[in-house]
């Protein structure tokens, strides 16, 4: 639970790149941080969630590294994640909801991107939440399985589209 969107900013930079030393996760600096455990790293995600039954509120997630590769906000691996009043905030894919049959639930956030960048083959229930998008790619780019009843639901969710890149 953070102050506020705006007081608690959890940032990170990492990127996906032509990288071999680094199994294509950028700038290496940052790398060696994360080299015992390459799948933490895998979507150069600022935060990956692997544990189910989490909740997180009041919050600005981001990844800052702007244009130039995958470089995401959040990457959800755990059953039953709850974001309540967050930003989540990335410019190549923000959002990945990883596992088929997952579920992840948004409610009053702040989400915004440029290409395919909510994705994933889990189930997302977007409420009452803000989807931004810097133009020019899809929102969405989902992976559901043909025997999962649902993927991306948006309900009473807004649309729009920002003029600048971060």
């Amino acid at each position: 639970r953070g102050d506020g969107r705006n007081r608690t900013v959890i940032s990170y930079h990492m990127y996906n790149g032509p990288s071999p030393e680094t199994r294509g996760q950028l700038p290496v600096s940052l790398w060696e941080k994360w080299n015992y455990d390459p799948m933490l790293v895998r979507t150069s995600a600022t935060l990956t969630i692997l544990s189910d039954h989490c909740r997180l509120e009041h919050l600005t997630l981001q990844n800052s590294h702007g244009p130039g590769g995958q470089a995401l906000a959040v990457t959800v691996r755990g059953n039953r994640t709850i974001f309540y009043d967050c930003n989540l905030l990335a410019y190549q894919d923000t959002i990945y909801l990883w596992d088929g049959g997952k579920q992840t639930y948004f409610e009053k956030c702040l989400v915004v991107g440029r290409t395919d960048y909510i994705y994933g083959g889990g189930i997302g229930y977007f409420y009452r939440c803000e989807i931004s998008s810097y133009g020019g790619g899809w929102v969405t780019a989902p992976s559901t399985s043909i025997d999962q009843p649902y993927g991306f639901i948006f309900d009473r969710c807004r649309f729009g589209y920002r003029d600048n890149s971060p």
